[in-house]
């Protein structure tokens, strides 16, 4: 009959050995902590950076908002405005049993310039390139407008003709799509572009 004290004795042998490699693997509590502590600081240090970082991001939004209703203040309670504004455009003609060409190219900048609800100031220049390769320059109009109350304007200067509409409110490039003007409007035509002179407008 075999003898089981030998193995048991192996046994014991084996678990003594491995009892202190396993025991050296596993960290000690001191290391757990130290471990703890490296990441607790870590954890607030990225939170103190993230609270600076939300703080300057919320005096930028602050002073945006303040520049922004501080520009909208002086623009309310502005004496002078000043506009620029204009438009430009380019006409080509292709007739039957013709060849095509650009008819002319043209650019006009309008300037408005107001002083309180008292006047304004408007003027429009017109350059404008020839199918024959040659530029004019035009002064369309210059008038300065008094406005004398809410039903009556006093226009003294340069300014559109008021006879009809089409002169006064569809004749700039960008609203007309037609090649040409309609009959006795355009340059040289019975209705003159402009006139020189004073206006009292009102309705």
């Amino acid at each position: 009959m075999n003898n089981p004290l030998p193995a048991v004795s192996r046994l014991a042998a084996a678990i003594a050995l491995a009892a202190p490699t396993a025991l050296l693997a596993a960290p000690s509590a001191d290391d757990l902590s130290r471990q703890i502590e490296v990441l607790q600081k870590q954890l607030d240090a990225l939170q103190a950076q993230v609270a600076a970082q939300r703080k300057t991001s919320d005096a930028i939004q602050q002073q945006v908002a303040k520049n922004t209703a501080e520009s909208a203040k002086d623009e309310k309670f502005a004496d002078s405005v000043v506009h620029l504004a204009g438009y430009g455009s380019v006409g080509y003609t292709d007739n039957r049993d013709t060849a095509g060409r650009f008819s002319q190219v043209q650019f006009s900048p309008i300037f408005h310039y107001q002083y309180k609800d008292l006047m304004m100031l408007e003027s429009e220049l017109e350059i404008r390139v020839t199918p024959e390769g040659e530029t004019t320059t035009e002064l369309e109009y210059l008038s300065l407008d008094l406005f004398l109350n809410d039903y009556a304007t006093f226009v003294a200067g340069k300014f559109i003709s008021p006879i009809g509409q089409f002169r006064q409110n569809l004749h700039p490039g960008w609203i007309n799509k037609l090649p040409s003007a309609p009959p006795g409007f355009g340059h040289d035509g019975a209705a003159p572009a402009s006139e020189v002179g004073i206006q009292l407008r009102g309705g």
